[in-house]
């Protein structure tokens, strides 16, 4: 494995308190660390090609995610008719469902075969664990039974609603849009973690291991890791806490008011226990109740960041005049 010698990054304290690291125009990432010690925020060695690679190939993956995620939102729910043959929600939520496997596993064997964090924002596996494997062990898997012919006939109620057309097709139609809507919302927010795995490639390229401003605004150039490009960053993840996450839960709802609908229309006995036993209306509640305890923190969290920001802006714009 080859490695890249990167010039290494010092603030200006740094520089008052030892000169010596001035001595060389270029100097190793290890000599830094050995004079901060173990509260450096930058790597000990100079990083190896897989810190740069790895989390390019992950923002690809991730595009890919994002790619197919707005168009099952956008272009098939807004195409949609009556008439829209089940196959077009079939093969989108396949698309979409396996684009969101293969970007969840590499981000996982980047953290725990490679032990590279892919993503610029996140110090430890274990963050992007706690978010990947929920989604790689229950909603993906109780999404098979919408787009596998194998296991469609474990989710009886949503296919009977699907193949309903008594009342010309509009309560298909409701669940047609509610599907691919809520799925949409749901992975759109992988345009986010494009952007977070590119500035981690590009901070890896610099020798720089840790998020912050400070050490930020040292490196050598910045195209992902650039105050416009952070901005763009944090308010679309603002977006995913504050909107998004509410359009995709209003879609959920959608589902269970066409679920509702037609099994009274269908005059069915037990219309709680008919939607508890769907898969596809199971993994609704799972998602909805993830939006209600975790977004209203994020969303937070992400709003302070926006401030600090922009505190931080104002402070480089002074000193630049001073």
């Amino acid at each position: 494995m080859c490695r890249v010698e990167v010039p290494a990054i010092v603030n200006r304290e740094e520089m008052k308190n030892h000169p010596e690291s001035l001595a060389s125009p270029v100097s190793t990432i290890s000599q830094v660390s050995s004079e901060k010690g173990s509260k450096d925020f930058f790597a000990s060695k100079a990083p190896t090609m897989k810190h740069v690679l790895l989390p390019i190939i992950a923002a690809a993956l991730h595009m890919h995610v994002f790619y197919h995620a707005l168009v099952t939102m956008l272009f098939t729910s807004l195409s949609h008719t009556t008439k829209t043959p089940s196959s077009v929600l079939y093969q989108n939520s396949f698309l979409l469902e396996r684009a969101v496997f293969m970007a969840y596993t590499f981000d996982l064997i980047s953290c725990y075969i490679f032990h590279v964090i892919p993503f610029s924002r996140c110090d430890k596996a274990k963050d992007i664990a706690s978010h990947h494997l929920p989604i790689l062990l229950a909603l993906v898997p109780l999404g098979v039974t919408l787009w596998s012919e194998s296991f469609q006939s474990w989710d009886p109620l949503l296919q009977n609603i699907l193949n309903y057309h008594t009342d010309f097709g509009i309560l298909r139609l409701g669940a047609l849009i509610g599907l691919s809507r809520s799925v949409g919302w749901g992975y759109i927010s992988s345009l986010n973690e494009v952007i977070m795995c590119l500035q981690r490639a590009e901070m890896s390229l610099q020798g720089c291991t840790k998020f912050r401003n400070e050490f930020l605004e040292g490196m050598k150039f910045r195209v992902f890791t650039s105050r416009p490009c952070v901005g763009l960053e944090l308010y679309f993840k603002c977006g995913i806490f504050c909107m998004f996450g509410c359009f995709g839960f209003q879609a959920c709802c959608s589902l269970d008011k066409v679920a509702y609908y037609y099994l009274i229309e269908t005059g069915s006995s037990s219309v709680f226990k008919s939607m508890i036993s769907s898969p596809m209306f199971i993994r609704a509640i799972i998602y909805r109740l993830f939006v209600l305890i975790m977004y209203p923190s994020m969303g937070l969290r992400t709003i302070k960041k926006i401030k600090q920001f922009h505190a931080n802006t104002a402070e480089i714009r002074r000193k630049k005049m001073n």
